[in-house]
């Protein structure tokens, strides 16, 4: 991970690291703000977003010599 300087790394470093906590004890519904708990992803860029990790993984996989 890159560092970034000032405040900001201080500020979501921190968030970033209660949510890898909640992850690693297992918990089945992570505890996160009000905000960031009620809000909802559009579908569309989403799904977008989906199919080209999922083009990604399948060119990064026969890369690396594995048939996907």
């Amino acid at each position: 991970m890159i560092p970034i300087p000032g405040p900001f790394g201080l500020v979501f470093g921190s968030a970033l690291t209660i949510v890898a906590l909640q992850f690693a004890f297992g918990v089945r519904r992570l505890c996160l703000p009000s905000l960031f708990a009620t809000a909802v992803s559009p579908p569309k860029p989403s799904s977008r977003c989906n199919i080209m990790l999922l083009q990604w993984s399948g060119k990064a996989s026969v890369l690396c010599g594995q048939d996907g």
